[in-house]
């Protein structure tokens, strides 16, 4: 009894360190593409001649009490 209840612990441990890498590799791979994203439209706006004021993802103005963007 004690060995299946040792035995069911370290799947569970073991299936929640698999679910929290998946996870964090979704969000870089996410945050990758955000920033992809952003810089294609900075790109484009330089190109084109157009103003381009829009802050990178993630950017935090702590000056104006702002919170992560994107």
């Amino acid at each position: 009894m004690v060995l299946a209840g040792i035995h069911q612990r370290e799947t569970i441990a073991k299936a929640v360190n698999k679910a929290v890498k998946k996870a964090r590799k979704e969000a870089v791979d996410e945050e990758r593409r955000a920033v992809a994203a952003w810089y294609e439209r900075q790109q484009a706006a330089q190109r084109e001649g157009r103003p381009f004021d829009e802050p990178p993802p993630g950017y935090v103005n702590r000056d104006a009490g702002g919170s992560p963007s994107g």
